[in-house]
């Protein structure tokens, strides 16, 4: 009987071993889909874990939110709008169990949030400096360069947009969304397949550098190396090589064969 009670001992331990691990990897789970779940914006991770009476106690200045409708509000109108990023850092997670079957953990969790202002600092390395001028009228001259519903066989469609003379025109977004092709299509690079081009007022095709240059438009490579040297021919020859084609005189340089590989 002794050894029977023994092994009922050792049982029972284990068992009991088996649900403390149970739990522990239950709540590792909950920390894990808590912190991962908001810092990726993965709503439905994050509100699984959850009970629909549940209170979210956040601490000041942001308050307690209750129910899983104050806890959306919460994370959409409150967290995500100040907090552009967040990184979740936990450690000592301590479990405690009353039971077989009910345990609870606390655990440290340190939550870096980024704002605007610090994503903006990060990326430029200094605070945002916004310049507050008053918007200028447009001036009287009519635009020399001019764009209407413009679209090439680099994928640009509708492209509408006017250039005055003193003026600079910026053209923005991210890496890929087509600002260089956009020039390089102007340029005569890229075919036209709807639209229209004009300069100082006249409606043109270009359809090649040449034609470009000859009505005054030219290109400023934002690689220089690649597109805008010829790395065989000598400085002031890279310098000039535009000018005799201006002046409609061969270039000094154009008995030099060029093959592209």
């Amino acid at each position: 009987m002794t050894q029977i009670h023994d092994v009922e001992k050792k049982l029972d331990a284990a068992l009991r071993r088996i649900d403390e691990l149970e739990s522990r990897a239950a709540l590792h789970e909950l920390v894990t889909d808590y912190c991962l779940g908001f810092d990726t914006r993965d709503w439905d991770r994050f509100i699984a874990i959850w009970h629909p009476d549940a209170v979210w106690d956040i601490g000041p200045p942001f308050g307690s939110f209750s129910n899983l409708e104050g806890i959306r509000k919460a994370v959409y109108e409150v967290l995500y709008p100040v907090w552009r990023e967040t990184h979740h850092l936990t450690s000592n997670l301590r479990l405690v169990f009353r039971d077989a079957d009910h345990a609870h953990g606390i655990c440290d969790c340190d939550c870096m949030g980024a704002t605007r202002d610090d994503v903006v600092q990060m990326m430029i390395g200094r605070a945002e400096r916004i310049s507050k001028r008053a918007a200028r009228s447009k001036p009287a001259t009519a635009p020399y360069l001019e764009l209407q519903d413009y679209s090439s066989t680099a994928g640009h469609k509708d492209i509408s947009l006017a250039v005055r003379p003193g003026e600079i025109l910026g053209l923005y977004g991210l890496v890929g969304a087509g600002r260089s092709e956009l020039a390089k299509a102007v340029l005569g690079l890229s075919g036209q397949t709807g639209g229209e081009i004009r300069v100082a007022g006249r409606h043109v095709k270009i359809n090649s550098v040449a034609e470009a240059l000859a009505l005054g438009i030219g290109y400023v490579s934002e690689d220089r190396k690649a597109e805008g040297l010829i790395l065989l021919h000598s400085v002031l020859a890279n310098a000039g090589i535009t000018v005799p084609q201006i002046h409609g005189k061969a270039p000094a340089t154009a008995a030099v064969p060029i093959k592209a590989h």
